[in-house]
């Protein structure tokens, strides 16, 4: 009886939220081949699934706009991500391609601050995230801690997350 009822729900979707706290570096990384080069990131963050930590590869591209006066926006072009759980299982977010310009970076340069907003795509994972499918918004604030004109090279930055994820077993 157990496994009949398990059969007949073999997906279960789950709401989904994380806050979390990081740094982030310069690299050298370019991951769309563009001429711009990634930032590496590491936070902790504790959420629906648990504690974990993620480390991701985020490049922004080109000058798009102001997000307000005097404050850069630029669009985001790469990002991937793994999240690491506490139990070691992983979950694997992409930047979501088909919604233009739903991905960007609002830069202050008159007091070196910044906020985000990432819309990622869940590609699957391991353990109980094995062909895991949902999406994913994160949106953060930061500082740079050192860098060269609006290129960061060291930053600090917290933010949260909500997103729904579809497991394929309970």
């Amino acid at each position: 009886m157990i496994a009949a009822m398990a059969e007949a729900r073999p997906y279960k979707d789950r709401p989904y939220e994380m806050t979390f706290s990081g740094w982030g570096v310069a690299t050298e990384i370019d991951q769309d081949g563009d001429g711009s080069t990634a930032t590496s990131n590491t936070y902790d963050g504790k959420g629906t699934f648990g504690k974990s930590t993620t480390n991701n590869q985020v490049e922004t591209g080109s000058f798009i706009g102001l997000c307000g006066d005097g404050i850069l926006k630029f669009g985001y072009t790469a990002f991937t991500a793994v999240t690491r759980y506490r139990n070691g299982d992983l979950i694997f977010p992409e930047l979501d391609t088909k919604t233009a310009n739903s991905s960007i970076l609002c830069f202050d340069l008159s007091n070196l601050t910044y906020t985000a907003t990432i819309k990622a795509v869940i590609s699957g994972g391991t353990g109980r995230f094995k062909g895991a499918t949902g999406w994913v918004i994160g949106t953060l604030a930061g500082g740079r801690l050192a860098g060269d004109g609006a290129r960061i090279t060291h930053a600090f930055f917290t933010g949260s997350q909500k997103g729904e994820i579809v497991l394929a077993h309970d």
